[in-house]
């Protein structure tokens, strides 16, 4: 590009991609001096900026996060034109009157006697035209990129399968060539081509940087850092807390680092920080890994050097299509002088159709079906009257493992319909053991390079009852979620028993919630039947509170723990109890289905929602005592003095027991299993000592750490698992049964202790 016609003393708007570039340019001409701003800088040094005061401002008139950085964004530029603009203009004056946004006054001033250029953006934009020519009342010229009109073919496929696989064929040859992979770019490809390019990327070796999909609230060193926050009250001091030891979290504790310094800033209560620094770490995303040679993938418009691969191109994916459904209407839009949804698209199709005209070294790829879904041309491919090509197969394969693969299956054919496959005889199948059937999982890489685990109780049960199971329906997320009668009973009432230790309750507020949710008369008759019970809960619960000096609830506790470096229990506790004066808790979980614990399951895996909440419970309270771990059944069939009672495991202690109930005489009517005699408490299951209880923590995390380990080492062997008082078989309702060819002999069948039946 010739720039020799750029004056002295300039200013460049342009992308940030491309900044460096006239940076790197100019430099080299000491006569000409510039200054290059990116439109983004542009818009926020021309309105203002905001920092986390005012988001929490907004927080605590009532907006979530999300919203009150949404409602920030759009201030920009507002003015009064509708009910909704108005009452936007009016947080902007409040805002603003409270001087929480941060405004650069002198900000026109550099732009005077200065010539300005646009480089890289439309002359279609419209709010970059409003705040140059009538916001700013700056002259400014576009520079025309020039256009080397390239017409680029596009390939087509059948299968996406196939047409992934030709892109790595395609990538391979040129770092055969010795093409180094920081020059090769993937272009960001539709979703649904995700799960087949990180799979094929493993076939070929290939490292690509992939978008890591944690945010930092999901690490453990955040969440032990909340806790550290909770105990202290202090920003830094909680980070000093911090163990030592690294945490492998897609650098976690960088990012923990530069929120605390954002917080530092913020001036508020120290529990507003805490609520504040939670929903913000849920919207910090971390990086993914990086590597010295990779392949990138950019998302940008921008021409680059070296060689970039776009595949799916096709309508509907390409260009990105905006609608009308942002948080500011396209009416609104164009009040504020704002790129509506249809001049975005068509400056997307301007700014793609430019870069595939004028990218030297550009693959694109299609498939002409998905599935029985036609596909068609792009319009962009349309105007530029792009050709789309099939290309031969030239039977060049980079991957022994896939081309073993592809061998088979053409084997597979062949011994099927006698149909000939042109690479049937490439490898020789005896050389992979080719129809040699076992049917038996063999390992699985999925947690190698220390991966993150993040598991709860109920992920370990469903490894504990069969690893293989589990990987198919948890691992590659072959478990659809069912929207069941049984589900949204549980969903409500433990909405309607959270709520009842904040506010009375009305059923009939929950009313547009049980219309939306219960659809069909079948369901509607069982909820009316069954929905009385929850008040009867209430009652109860309510009652025993008065007759008890644990009388401070909890509803949804959240807590996390770290097993170990690179693993992360996380659980919700239904409710937990507490008697302030002795610092002692206690565990209640609700159940829509009669549940019993069976304490004697514990170290194999089973039955572990209990005793590992009390892991948990005693990681995030340490100097409370925990005095019981109980189920609440909160649905019955048939209701009997029985119903609703407490039942688990209660510490053998007469003195806990009696502040536990203060209205036992012979037995308890809110705990299971409790009773008195003249000689004393009775004996039976549910009383342990303090030892046992220390027991039964320890057995469960140590089942916990043995199958994380297990999990890590991709341990996914067809072994379900039964206890020998148990009649059914695992596998019965298994969904997977008509696949995993298991046999009787797979089954891990466990023997275990009878419980002491209890005393007379």
């Amino acid at each position: 590009m010739d720039l020799s016609f750029i004056q002295d003393n300039s200013i460049i708007i342009c992308p940030s991609e491309i900044k460096n570039e006239f940076i790197t340019y100019f430099n080299n001409k000491i006569e000409v001096r510039i200054k290059c701003l990116s439109k983004s800088e542009l818009i926020e040094r021309c309105y203002f900026r905001y920092d986390d005061n005012a988001l929490l401002y907004l927080m605590k008139k009532g907006k979530t996060y999300s919203e009150a950085k949404e409602i920030l964004v759009n201030l920009r530029g507002i003015k009064r034109g509708n009910e909704k603009l108005d009452e936007l203009y009016n947080i902007y004056e409040e805002l603003n009157q409270n001087h929480l946004l941060k405004k650069d006054y002198l900000f026109k001033n550099l732009f005077n006697e200065k010539k300005v250029y646009v480089y890289g953006y439309s002359k279609k934009d419209e709010e970059l035209n409003y705040l140059l020519k009538s916001y700013l009342k700056v002259d400014y010229e576009f520079i025309e990129r020039k256009n080397k009109n390239n017409k680029p073919m596009i390939i087509n496929f059948e299968s996406k399968e196939d047409e992934v696989n030709r892109l790595f064929i395609e990538i391979a040859k040129l770092v055969e060539k010795g093409v180094s992979l920081n020059d090769i770019y993937l272009y960001k490809y539709p979703s649904d081509y995700d799960m087949l390019i990180k799979k094929y990327a493993r076939y070929y070796n290939l490292p690509i940087e992939f978008t890591c999909e944690l945010n930092l609230y999901e690490t453990s060193v955040f969440n032990e850092y909340l806790y550290n926050l909770k105990e202290c009250n202090n920003l830094i001091e909680a980070y000093d807390k911090l163990d030592d030891y690294s945490y492998y979290d897609y650098g976690a504790k960088r990012k923990l680092v530069n929120l605390i310094n954002d917080a530092l800033n913020v001036s508020d209560s120290i529990d507003n920080i805490y609520q504040f620094i939670i929903e913000k770490a849920k919207g910090i995303r971390l990086k993914g890994k990086k590597y010295d040679n990779s392949i990138k993938i950019v998302s940008s418009n921008v021409v680059r050097d070296g060689y970039v691969f776009i595949v799916g191109f096709s309508l509907g994916s390409y260009p990105t299509f905006s609608k009308d459904t942002d948080y500011l209407s396209d009416k609104e839009k164009e009040i504020l002088h704002l790129n509506t949804s249809v001049l975005k698209n068509k400056i997307n199709e301007e700014e793609l159709s430019y870069f595939v005209s004028n990218q030297d070294n550009l693959y694109i790829s299609r498939t002409s079906k998905d599935g029985k879904e036609e596909k068609y041309d792009t319009q962009v491919a349309k105007s530029l009257n792009l050709k789309n090509i099939i290309k031969n197969d030239e039977g060049i394969r980079y991957s022994k493992e896939l081309s073993e693969i592809e061998v088979a299956r053409y084997n597979d054919v062949y011994f099927s319909y006698r149909i000939d496959g042109v690479f049937v005889d490439a490898i020789d199948p005896k050389s992979f053991a080719y129809r040699e059937y076992d049917y038996h999982f063999k390992y699985s890489d999925v947690f190698k390079d220390d991966k993150m685990i993040t598991t709860s109780y109920s992920r370990i049960n469903e490894y504990n009852k069969c690893p293989f199971k589990y990987f198919i329906m948890k691992l590659c997320k072959c478990d659809s979620f069912e929207d069941s009668f049984t589900i949204n009973l549980g969903n409500l009432f433990h909405k309607i028993l959270e709520d009842s230790l904040s506010k009375s309750i009305n059923l009939n507020d929950y009313q547009s919630e049980i219309d939306e949710k219960f659809v069909t008369c079948k369901d509607k008759f069982f909820l009316n039947h069954l929905l009385p019970q929850v008040e009867k809960i209430i009652e109860k619960n309510k009652d025993f509170i008065t007759h008890s000096s644990f009388n401070k609830q909890y509803a949804e506790v959240q807590c996390t723990i770290s097993v170990d470096d690179n693993s992360m229990l996380k659980g919700k506790i239904d409710k937990i109890v507490v008697n302030e004066k002795e610092k002692e808790i206690y565990i209640v979980d609700y159940k829509t289905y009669n549940l019993s614990f069976n304490r004697m399951k514990v170290p194999y895996g089973f039955d572990l929602q209990l005793p590992l909440y009390g892991v948990l419970l005693k990681e995030q309270f340490p100097d409370y005592k925990q005095v019981g771990l109980y189920i609440q059944n909160i649905c019955v069939q048939k209701e009997n003095e029985k119903s609703f009672l407490l039942n688990g495991l209660t510490l053998s202690d007469e003195s806990v027991i009696s502040r536990l109930d203060h209205s036992i005489v012979n037995k308890s009517y809110y705990i299971d299993k409790i009773t008195k005699t003249s000689k004393g408490l009775k004996k039976n299951k549910s009383l342990i000592n303090e030892q046992e209880f220390e027991d039964i923590l320890k057995d469960a995390k140590e089942a916990l750490s043995n199958s994380i380990r297990n999990i890590r080492e991709g341990k996914f062997d067809i072994k379900p698992t039964r206890f020998t008082n148990e009649q059914s078989s695992p596998c019965s309702y298994c969904k997977l049964s008509s696949v995993c060819f298991h046999e009787a002999r797979d089954t891990n069948i466990i023997t275990i202790e009878k419980e002491e039946k209890e005393s007379e």
